[in-house]
């Protein structure tokens, strides 16, 4: 075999088997697992315009921003994106936003990884949150809380294993999409990520956070 015809014929092969994963990936139905919502944020889709490019480069269907205080005048800032339809593939790069790199621009510094907390409402998947902890250009401490949520499928990874683990790295980033073309899984998604400023300690930020946010979540 002459070597133009082995080439023409390898890249007929690669253009086959992508086609190939593409319809196997598409085909199956989307999940029917429950999906969670942050009630709050309906009221307030669409009036954020600071959100917008953030709504544009994830592609989300909507996203709103929530601003609480406590009885003991703790404040929280909510951001909450949603998905209808999600289809996992290799260029989907909603999961690949780190805190530290989102929150870079507005002075925040980066103080520690802390380990990742569960939340779990029995007959659901858990919520596996990304903890950080920072401290904003005045010194004031600020503990962030993030999941990335797929129906059916789970929480996304967003960093390397192990305490105070980092951002993936660009090699895992290829990786992650690359594995992402054999996944044959659609279904709604959301990002939940919330910011407690000045509260005592990750704990308390944590408990603030369940009892203003994880509570007033909705399943169905």
């Amino acid at each position: 075999m002459t070597r133009p015809r082995l080439v023409i014929l390898l890249v007929a092969f690669l253009v086959v088997l992508e086609a190939g994963v593409a319809v196997w990936r598409h085909t199956g139905a989307a999940s029917t697992a429950k999906v969670f919502s942050y009630p709050p944020a309906a009221a307030r889709f669409g009036q954020s315009a600071t959100l917008a490019p953030a709504i544009a480069m994830y592609r989300a269907d909507r996203a709103a921003e929530c601003k609480l205080t406590t009885a003991d005048n703790t404040r929280l800032a909510v951001l909450y994106f949603e998905w209808d339809a999600l289809k996992v593939s290799p260029v989907m790069n909603f999961s690949l936003h780190a805190p530290e790199v989102c929150n870079a621009g507005i002075g925040y510094k980066l103080l520690e990884v802390l380990p990742n907390r569960s939340y779990e409402v029995p007959g659901t998947t858990p919520l596996c949150f990304d903890c950080t902890h920072f401290s904003d250009p005045s010194g004031q401490s600020i503990y962030i809380f993030k999941v990335v949520w797929l129906q059916g499928y789970g929480c996304m990874r967003m960093r390397e294993d192990g305490p105070g683990a980092q951002p993936l790295a660009e090699g895992e980033h290829r990786m992650t999409r690359m594995l992402n073309s054999f996944v044959r899984h659609s279904g709604a998604a959301r990002i939940l990520e919330t910011a407690v400023f000045a509260p005592r300690d990750a704990d308390d930020a944590w408990q603030i956070f369940r009892q203003q946010v994880l509570d007033q979540l909705t399943w169905q």
